[in-house]
């Protein structure tokens, strides 16, 4: 039996294994791949697999019969067609669902393993930091699995026995930094095409000076529920300005609807003055919507 059996061996099941070797963390490891069954990328990810002393599954049934516990490292995608593949698992075999989809996918993807599923979310990129980065785990037996699974992952936190719990953490924050992501490189595109980056760059410094989001979510609610009309108006005329650079502006279209959707909800007639409190101003929002 192997101690760990990964379904999908690319980026993330790489550095974890990797971070095992380098703390030198002794495991039996097996992986399966679908890259495995293409003779394109064949022999690409079985150099992944034996430059790690990863031995290879014939079949997800076969890697399942092999491990006592599963990491499912797969795409978005392919979460529900992974858990299927594994077909029934022994009733002592845990499977860690380690990827980033909706609390309702993992639940269905629980349904189809059993009570040995666990929801996992990552909250960092898997680089530099491997099995030490930041996790929440949920899901019915993982209390009494916390001690082996936080000897695997450092920094990982048990947060719920229900499936779903961990993910939806993890989508909620992905709001704000995938939209961050985007709407940097839309702005860094606009101001490099422009030749403008050395002027633009320095004056966005002031806007990055929040160290903890709740003072970054007090200050920028409130400029919203303020001024959410008259912002809504000048992000339009950002949209021009990206189609008349040739630029794509789906970011800024999207920061038109936010900004117009609670400028019109006029919460200035109802919070007179309008706090510099998030909670406050979420409440208030909800009340209307």
């Amino acid at each position: 039996m192997y101690d760990i059996g990964f379904i999908g061996f690319g980026e993330a099941a790489q550095a974890f294994v990797d971070s095992w070797k380098a703390n030198g963390v002794d495991l039996r490891i097996c992986a399966w791949d679908i890259l495995l069954d293409d003779a394109r990328t064949r022999a690409d990810k079985l150099n992944d697999c034996a430059s790690r002393q990863v031995h290879t599954a014939t079949s997800a049934t076969d890697l399942a019969s092999q491990a006592n516990l599963l990491i499912c490292a797969v795409t978005a995608s392919q979460v529900l067609q992974a858990a299927r593949s594994v077909g029934s698992l022994p009733p002592d075999t845990l499977y860690l669902d380690i990827n980033s989809v909706a609390p309702e996918k993992k639940k269905t993807a629980a349904a189809l393993i059993g009570d040995g599923y666990i929801d996992v979310a990552v909250l960092s990129p898997v680089h530099p930091l491997g099995v030490a980065s930041p996790m929440l785990l949920a899901g019915p037996r993982v209390q009494a699995q916390t001690t082996r699974l936080t000897t695997l992952f450092g920094n990982a936190e048990v947060i719920s026995t229900e499936v779903g719990a961990a993910s939806l953490v993890k989508m909620i924050r992905s709001i704000f930094v995938k939209g961050l992501e985007s709407i940097t490189m839309e702005c860094a595109l606009a101001a490099h095409k422009s030749n403008l980056s050395t002027r633009v760059f320095p004056s966005l410094d002031n806007t990055l000076r929040f160290t903890q989001f709740k003072v970054l979510a007090d200050y920028t609610m409130e400029r919203v529920a303020t001024h959410g009309i008259r912002r809504s108006e000048e992000m339009r005329e950002v949209c021009d300005t990206l189609a008349d650079l040739g630029l794509n502006n789906t970011m800024s279209a999207a920061a038109v609807q936010v900004q117009q959707a609670i400028g019109d909800l006029h919460l200035a007639d109802t919070m007179k003055p309008i706090p510099a409190d998030s909670w406050q101003i979420a409440d208030a929002v909800f009340k209307l919507i």
